[in-house]
């Protein structure tokens, strides 16, 4: 059954607002054909339903609109089978779908590294847990509704530009798609090397745990960990042999990879045993300076 619940905290300025079955941010959708300027961003849009990217089209005809979102990497209906062209099909399809070129009232930025969501007009916010995405009413989405163009502003003048500069702006050219292409992989590098380095190390120190250090107790490198490194590096060198050196602003680009060391962490990780025993060897050392160490003490 569908339902949404406003819990007043400041009558009139601000409520939160949960809801199921229902946009948690409808209120804000009302206003969208009042409205002068609409801001949008969000951790993904839906892949396949329209409503949503529907009504900010209809809202250009009369407002500006600016949408700022994510391409989410880890939702499998995203992408295609093949490693080296899911990138490139995800980004393409986003693309399509936020294409600004044929509309001058439509700005389109992209962040790999964003997880928010604020859907505003001048008049009311919504900042809350809901994506920008038309699936986004089949679950509990809880967030806070601020009303009045003076709140609005603070909003707008103080968050907004945070959000703004931390985005990719996006104008329909070959170099924009690439410049996303390259910046979405980079992230996926970025979250791979994580995965790997959340495994093998963890944060000690007294009062706070600010020291990172190899985790002697529990040390982990799965070999889908280094599946998932490999992978992204096969697409970084496979789009860099595609088209690359013949996009005007990228020609250099390839020369700045440092492809010998993209194959030394190939030669590696094709051979996972050999991370294994460096892991094993690794953990028996740490474990000798350990005990080492605290015989050193108990002596001294």
């Amino acid at each position: 059954m569908s339902k949404t619940t406003i819990i007043p905290l400041i009558p009139g300025q601000i409520d939160i607002v949960t809801s199921k079955g229902e946009y948690n941010f409808q209120e804000v959708m009302d206003d969208f054909p009042n409205a002068e300027t609409i801001f949008v961003t969000t951790y993904n849009i839906s892949a396949r339903r329209n409503e949503l990217i529907h009504s900010l089209g209809e809202a250009t005809e009369h407002a500006e609109v600016r949408i700022i979102t994510n391409i989410p990497a880890r939702h499998d209906q995203y992408f295609g089978n093949a490693p080296r062209e899911r990138a490139s099909q995800s980004i393409e399809r986003y693309t399509q779908r936020l294409d600004p070129s044929n509309n001058e009232n439509l700005a389109t930025s992209f962040n790999f590294s964003n997880h928010s969501k604020v859907i505003m007009t001048e008049n009311i916010a919504y900042i809350g847990s809901a994506n920008f995405s038309d699936e986004s009413d089949q679950s509990r989405e809880t967030g806070f509704l601020v009303r009045g163009q003076d709140l609005v502003k603070v909003i707008s003048e103080n968050l907004l530009p945070i959000l703004i500069d931390e985005g990719i702006p996006y104008f329909g050219s070959m170099l924009d798609d690439k410049k996303i292409l390259l910046s979405f992989l980079l992230s996926r590098l970025e979250g791979a090397a994580s995965v790997i380095r959340d495994g093998l190390f963890t944060f000690v120190g007294h009062p706070f745990e600010d020291q990172e250090v190899y985790n002697i107790h529990d040390p982990f490198l799965g070999s889908s960990d280094l599946e998932g490194l490999l992978e992204v590096l096969d697409e970084i060198e496979g789009e860099l042999d595609n088209e690359f050196r013949e996009v005007a602003g990228l020609e250099d680009l390839a020369d700045l990879i440092d492809i010998d060391s993209i194959n030394v962490i190939r030669a590696l990780c094709d051979y996972d045993t050999q991370f294994m025993n460096l892991q094993i060897l690794i953990r028996l050392s740490m474990h000798q300076i350990y005990y080492l160490n605290r015989w050193f003490i108990t002596k001294t």
